[in-house]
C-alpha cells in the first residue's frame, strides 16, 4: 500500500514537531554557578543541584524544571562554604548567580543552651585558617545585639532558639567567616511539680515515670526531635510517632479528700492528627483531638483524691510524628479567703480549700512594707478536715485610729 503526502501535509507535520520542540524547550531553564574566590576553585570547590552531579565553577546545569531548586556547596578545608538555599530557575532562561566561599575564621561559644537569663562567652582566633591577622569582627548575637569585640560575652534575656554568626575582616581586607553558626537555645525555667516527680524531665530521662510504647521508642531532649524549645526547663519529653498509643504514667503520693490542679503542656509541632488520653485514678479527664495549633498549649484539671495512692495516666497517639509534652505538676488547690468580719473585738477570716492537719497562720503587721519574717503571728489553726474552715483573731478591732495589716499562711 502506498501513502501519498503533498506538500500541505508536510508543512502540518513540520509546524507540529516545531510546536512540540518550542513547547519541550519552555518548560524548563538552566542554572549557572561561578564559584569565587579563584583560590578556593582551584582547591576542588563544587556545587550540585537537588543532590545531583557535583559542578565545576561555571558549569551549567540544564533541563530544570521551572521553579525552586536547592543548591548546596562542597567542603573546603579552610574555607566556609557559601550556604545552601533554594534557587528559582524559570522557563527558557539560564539563571546565572555567584556564590563565594570565605576563609574560615575559628570561634567557640559555651554554653549552647541553657535557662534564661543565659549568659554566652564567645571566642574567636586572631588569625584566619591562612593565618591573616583579623582587624575587624563583628559578632551578631541572633536576638538584635551585636559586637565588634573579639571574645564577647552576650546575655540572652528572652528565650528561644538565635543563630549566632561571626564575621572578620582580615589584612588583605577579605571578610572572613566563623567556621559555623552557633545556634543558641535559651529555655524558660523549670517549674514547680509538686507530687509529680520529675514532671519536667530535668532528669533528661524517664525518670519516675513508667511507659510503654510498641512502635517507636519515646525520647527526652531539649526540642531537636521537634525544632523548638522546651516549656520549661532545659527538657521534654516527645510521645507518639505510631499506630499504637503510647503511655507514660506515675504511682502518686496523695491525700485522701484534698483537691489539686492537674496540669501539663504539650505542643503538637507538626499540627498531625493525633490523639491524647488523660485518666486520673482509672476515670477520664480528657479525650482529645484538638492539641493546639503549632506551640505549647497548657491544659489543667481540678481533681480530687480518694485515697493515699492515686494513678495517673497519659496516652497519646500519633501516627505521623511525635507531640512534645512538659511540665505536668499535681499541686494542692491554694487555700482561699473568702470573708474577713468583725465581731465584737475579735476578727473572724473565713477560708477554704483548707487541707487537713496543716498548720494555717495569720501575720499581723503596721508596717506593709516589713518583710513577712518580721511580722507577728497572732492566731493559729489546723483543721481536721479539708475544705472549708476558720481563724479568729482576738481583740485586734478597735476604734482608735491606725492600720493593721495581715497576712494568711498555710505551713
Amino acid at each position: 500500500m502506498n501513502i501519498k503526502s503533498n506538500g500541505k501535509s508536510r508543512l502540518i507535520a513540520i509546524l507540529l514537531w516545531f510546536s512540540a520542540l518550542t513547547s519541550r524547550a519552555d518548560s524548563s531553564g538552566s542554572l549557572k554557578i561561578y564559584l569565587i574566590p579563584p583560590t578556593v576553585v582551584s582547591n576542588g570547590a563544587q556545587w550540585q543541584v537537588d543532590g545531583g552531579p557535583w559542578q565545576s565553577s561555571g558549569s551549567t546545569v540544564s533541563g530544570l524544571a521551572s521553579g525552586m531548586h536547592y543548591v548546596s556547596f562542597s567542603t573546603v578545608s579552610g574555607w566556609v562554604s557559601p550556604n545552601a538555599g533554594n534557587v528559582s530557575v524559570s522557563s527558557g532562561i539560564t539563571h546565572e548567580t555567584i556564590a563565594r566561599y570565605n576563609p574560615a575564621l575559628s570561634s567557640t561559644a559555651n554554653p549552647f543552651l541553657g535557662i534564661v537569663p543565659l549568659t554566652v562567652a564567645f571566642t574567636a582566633t586572631d588569625v584566619d585558617a591562612f593565618g591573616y591577622a583579623i582587624t575587624a569582627y563583628n559578632w551578631v548575637f541572633g536576638d538584635g545585639d551585636t559586637s565588634s569585640s573579639q571574645n564577647p560575652t552576650h546575655t540572652y534575656t528572652q528565650t528561644g532558639i538565635f543563630d549566632c554568626n561571626l564575621v572578620g575582616i582580615n589584612s588583605l581586607g577579605m571578610a572572613d567567616a566563623g567556621a559555623r553558626p552557633y545556634y543558641i537555645e535559651v529555655t524558660p525555667p523549670p517549674i514547680d511539680t509538686g507530687l509529680v516527680t520529675n514532671g519536667d524531665f530535668e532528669t533528661g530521662d524517664f525518670t519516675g515515670w513508667t511507659t510503654s510504647s510498641e512502635d517507636d521508642p519515646l525520647y527526652v531532649d531539649n526540642g531537636d526531635l521537634l525544632f523548638t524549645i522546651p516549656n520549661s526547663g532545659i527538657y521534654m519529653a516527645e510521645l507518639g510517632s505510631g499506630a499504637i498509643p503510647c503511655t507514660v504514667s506515675q504511682q502518686l503520693e496523695t491525700t485522701a479528700g484534698t483537691t489539686y490542679l492537674l496540669s501539663f503542656s504539650v505542643n503538637n509541632a507538626f499540627q498531625d492528627p493525633a490523639e491524647l488520653w488523660v485518666s486520673w485514678n482509672g476515670t477520664s479527664l480528657l479525650d482529645t483531638t484538638n492539641l493546639g495549633d503549632g506551640g505549647w498549649t497548657n491544659m489543667q484539671f481540678t481533681v480530687t483524691a480518694t485515697g493515699p495512692c492515686t494513678a495517673l495516666q497519659f496516652e497519646l497517639e500519633d501516627d505521623v510524628d511525635y507531640v512534645g509534652f512538659d511540665s505536668v505538676s499535681l499541686l494542692p488547690v491554694p487555700m482561699e479567703i473568702a470573708a474577713a468580719t468583725a465581731s465584737g473585738a475579735n476578727l473572724k477570716i473565713d477560708a477554704y480549700n483548707g487541707v487537713s492537719n496543716k498548720l494555717y497562720r495569720v501575720l499581723m503587721s503596721t508596717n506593709l512594707f516589713l518583710p513577712v519574717s518580721e511580722w507577728t503571728p497572732v492566731a493559729t489553726n489546723t483543721p481536721s478536715a479539708n475544705g472549708s474552715f476558720s481563724v479568729t483573731v482576738s481583740n485586734v478591732v478597735t476604734t482608735e485610729p491606725g492600720q493593721w495589716f495581715y497576712v494568711f499562711q498555710q505551713e
